[in-house]
């Protein structure tokens, strides 16, 4: 069976090698080839141009034109599936790791997934944040058996490389040489919107083990739990007081005690 002529469409519109699907015809009855080629430029271009505003620190990391010649590839082996451009770029971080050429640069992945993240905050629903007083309420027997409810903002990026720094000086937040950055230092991201603007907050490994617990849902001993195994100067008190008033935390839930 054929393929329908808009599928057809769709598949040589973002390959430069496919001839134009036989049933195009141009309304004035006129050559419809180079009509085909400046729109199948336009759209490349647009899809380009979508990348290169949602991964600022990748794109300046490369530079203008690796940056472009890695997207374009990038959009010809991963077209849009949806017509809403929002969602457009999600599996990015995904291809930049599996690239060879790009290799010498282990964190660029992380540095995507961080900016992708950021994206997604940004289009995340509304909700107002919830007060670190919320915990006062439940008595200190009942604390580790309670459950916390995220922003829906939240995004935890981890990752063993600094990436929270690197995207600071890549976007302009900081002012610092890039060969002074220490690549053997890891550094996880909490992403969160809890008004207007998109907020990054490094994370020790304590904080990143304690924020990931939260993420699936584990009461908030098991995650304070968390943290403490994965770093032994992980301090619970401050890691509270991190989340709340970075406004990641939406509700709190009072859970089962063990009898």
């Amino acid at each position: 069976m054929a393929e329908p002529l808009e599928q057809r469409f769709s598949s040589a519109l973002l390959d430069p090698r496919a001839a134009i699907p036989a049933g195009i015809r141009r309304a004035d009855g006129g050559d419809p080839a180079f009509a085909f080629a400046v729109y199948r430029n336009n759209v490349a271009v647009s899809l380009v141009e979508t990348l290169a505003a949602g991964f600022p620190a990748v794109r300046a990391l490369l530079g203008e034109a690796r940056f472009k010649a890695v997207a374009l590839d990038f959009v010809r082996r991963e077209p849009p599936r949806s017509p809403v451009l929002l969602r457009y770029g999600a599996t990015f971080p995904q291809a930049l790791g599996a690239r060879e050429d790009l290799a010498a640069i282990p964190f660029l992945a992380d540095l995507a997934a961080l900016e992708w993240a950021r994206i997604e905050a940004h289009h995340a629903a509304d909700a107002a944040p919830a007060a670190i007083a919320d915990l006062a309420v439940l008595g200190e027997a009942a604390l580790g058996a309670a459950r916390l409810t995220l922003h829906p903002s939240v995004r935890l990026v981890r990752s063993r490389f600094p990436i929270v720094t690197i995207h600071a000086i890549e976007t302009g937040g900081i002012e610092r040489p890039r060969h002074r950055i220490d690549l053997g230092t890891g550094q996880d991201a909490l992403v969160v919107r809890p008004g207007m603007r998109v907020a990054v907050h490094p994370l020790s490994e304590g904080l990143g083990a304690f924020v990931e617990a939260l993420v699936w849902g584990a009461p908030l001993g098991d995650a304070l739990e968390a943290g403490i195994n994965e770093d032994a100067s992980f301090d619970a008190s401050g890691a509270l007081q991190l989340v709340f008033s970075a406004g990641a935390v939406e509700g709190v839930e009072q859970g089962e005690q063990d009898a």
